[in-house]
């Protein structure tokens, strides 16, 4: 899903692959990075997306 589709307030399960500099998770939908806040390494996470930008989004897990 590209930037320009992706929407702040979206939810969808994601992956984290792996942890980011700042402890975030990071996980992969449809091509783009999603930096995760409190997810950690090989979880399933419902996440909700609170941020986009051309090149990444920024989610937070609540479920």
């Amino acid at each position: 899903m590209s930037e320009a589709q992706m929407k702040v307030g979206q939810e969808f399960p994601l992956t984290i692959k792996k942890m980011g500099i700042n402890g975030e998770g990071i996980g992969y939908f449809k091509k783009t990075i999603i930096f995760v806040k409190g997810a950690l390494t090989d979880e399933e996470v419902v996440v909700q997306v609170t941020k986009t930008a051309p090149n990444y989004s920024e989610a937070w897990c609540g479920k």
